[in-house]
């Protein structure tokens, strides 16, 4: 009976977040490759590398949205935000009221905001989905600090949506390239330099 507890509570937890993603009037999501067609919420990236992340917002009809706000979540270890950006095209009532900020230690980027609109709310058809303009846009760089090849992620937090009862979201997954290994790159330097040697030689005997 005891081995069968962990089972009946997985289940039951699989049931409850299916149930709430099937429900939800809202979804939040990283779009990681804002070049790709589709939101894409996984990508792989060299230690170093600069790319922006959209961050969008659509709700699921028939509720309707009256204001918004939430932040994101980081590891500053391995992801340095270099900067955020507002679009302008956002509906009326929904501007930013106030500047993203971020930082980079404590691994926090907050807060993004909208509403409540003058004009009334934001809504969808029943059983409709409305994706919202880009509400920001993302500037990071990678960091991997360790020998190994790690999996970092992108989460929201602090969410608060007047008006809607379900809330899910996607976090975005950034895969980051291994430092190579001072024997790696030592091995590499021997190939290319017995490479080099032997074009060397070989011009000589031309």
């Amino acid at each position: 009976m005891r081995r069968l507890l962990p089972w009946a509570a997985c289940t039951a937890l699989m049931a409850f977040f299916s149930a709430s993603q099937l429900h939800a009037d809202v979804l939040l999501q990283f779009d990681l490759d804002t070049a790709a067609d589709g939101i894409q919420l996984s990508r792989s990236a060299e230690i170093g590398e600069t790319f922006d992340v959209d961050v969008v917002m659509t709700l699921v009809g028939p509720e309707d949205l009256a204001s918004f706000s939430f932040d994101a979540l980081f590891d500053g270890t391995y992801i340095n935000v270099l900067g955020v950006t507002i679009p302008d095209n956002r509906p009326a009532g929904f501007e930013q009221p106030g500047t993203v900020t971020f930082d980079n230690v404590a691994g926090t980027l907050g807060t993004f905001a909208g509403g409540p609109s003058a004009s009334g709310t934001l809504g969808a058809s029943n059983g409709e989905e409305l994706e919202l303009p880009i509400l920001g846009t993302i500037s990071l760089t990678t960091l991997n600090p360790t020998s190994s090849a790690v999996t970092e992620f992108l989460t929201f937090a602090n969410g608060n949506f007047d008006g809607l009862g379900g809330v899910n979201f996607d976090a975005g997954a950034i895969t980051i390239a291994a430092i190579p290994e001072p024997s790696s790159l030592a091995l590499c330097g021997l190939i290319c330099g017995g490479v080099l040697a032997r074009r060397s030689r070989r011009d000589r005997r031309d």
